[in-house]
């Protein structure tokens, strides 16, 4: 997943990208006071296919002529690839680490806000493209549904005098080793909702829009919070599908993605403290565009805070599978006839009587 980095040569003023795979992160030199850390990721718990490479982003803390820790300001930035373990060095300090899935290749969804200080790095998602025809909610600010998004903490990390030393000793021998090894364990905030309509009169629609409000905007990460703002999203429910013999009637689906950890147990500091969905309004405002010469435009509003919040306790991947039936009117089809499965065959001319073998 590819993160857009605000004031990118700003960015690069402040600190450097490394990558590394099982090498030490830079040719310091032998006389450099630091210690040998390796960083492993375990990507266990996501639902979803491990991504290829991680992004750990290092901050140190200050101290101030009292000796208290003061500031927390990005320090270095980490890329794991594939083998998800790599060694870095660190002279001796306090250290924070926000570490997060990248896919580089991927088309960015959210942006890395105000992450050049530990305390008010935030993630929030993109702009998306507006409804592409005019219905009520046109002038709406739409938010990018987020691609996979999981991420773990760890505040505090003590690198000390006696880590230095035993680095240095280590390096005088054959077999050198990493004085210390930091797990990662991160979690999805990202969820996947797949919606499931039944519809009456399916024949008739030509599309359907859906918008949904009641996702977060923002992930606080040091705060391991999601924002009180929610935002809409638009989708579209593009998958149509007829009951058996049923030349009228069927089921659509569409899909989107959110943030939201729900009560999803594990040990990560983010999803542990983020905030629940009870509180959230999760609603739907469907858009049915019909075959019309009209293309006459009907609007149904659903409230699916229960199934969402019920499903969502026990999953990242929710199917919402709504009892509602929506109804749709006939109409007549542009350059057809109306709806209705009733042929004229007045004009069709003489019949002709052939005869067909039967096996």
């Amino acid at each position: 997943m590819k993160v857009q980095l605000n004031v990118l040569i700003g960015v690069l003023l402040f600190f450097s990208i490394i990558s590394c795979d099982r090498r030490p992160l830079e040719d310091l030199p032998d006389s450099y006071q630091y210690a040998e850390i390796q960083l492993k990721v375990d990507w266990s718990k996501l639902e979803d296919q491990p991504p290829a490479e991680a992004t750990a982003l290092i901050y140190k803390y200050e101290e101030n002529t009292e000796g208290k820790l003061v500031g927390n300001s990005i320090f270095r930035t980490v890329i794991i690839s594939e083998s998800n373990d790599c060694i870095i060095r660190l002279p001796e300090g306090v250290y924070s680490f926000i570490v997060y899935n990248d896919k580089p290749d991927e088309a960015a969804t959210y942006t890395l806000h105000d992450y050049q200080t530990f305390e008010n790095a935030k993630i929030s998602l993109n702009r998306a493209d507006k409804p592409s025809y005019d219905h009520p909610d046109a002038q709406t600010e739409f938010a990018s549904s987020p691609e996979l998004l999981a991420i773990d903490l760890k505040e505090k990390y003590h690198v000390t005098v006696d880590m230095v030393r035993v680095t240095k000793d280590l390096r005088k021998t054959k077999n050198p080793k990493p004085v210390d090894v930091l797990w990662f364990q991160p979690l999805q905030i990202t969820r996947n909702v797949t919606v499931e309509i039944k519809v009456d009169g399916l024949q008739n629609l030509l599309y359907t829009d859906a918008i949904s409000i009641g996702g977060y905007r923002d992930v606080h990460l040091a705060k391991q919070q999601t924002s009180t703002v929610a935002k809409s999203k638009l989708f579209q429910l593009s998958d149509k599908n007829f009951y058996p013999n049923d030349l009228y009637n069927g089921i659509i689906t569409g899909t989107f993605t959110t943030f939201g950890a729900g009560d999803i147990k594990g040990n990560n500091a983010v999803v542990k403290s983020m905030k629940t969905d009870d509180a959230s309004k999760v609603k739907l405002t469907l858009f049915f565009v019909l075959k019309d010469k009209e293309r006459t435009l009907i609007i149904h509003q659903l409230d699916v805070t229960d199934p969402f919040n019920q499903e969502g306790r026990k999953k990242h991947h929710i199917h919402l599978k709504l009892d509602q039936v929506i109804k749709l009117p006939d109409v007549e089809i542009e350059g057809g006839s109306d709806s209705g499965f009733n042929p004229d065959v007045d004009d069709w001319g003489d019949g002709e009587e052939v005869d067909v073998p039967v096996k």
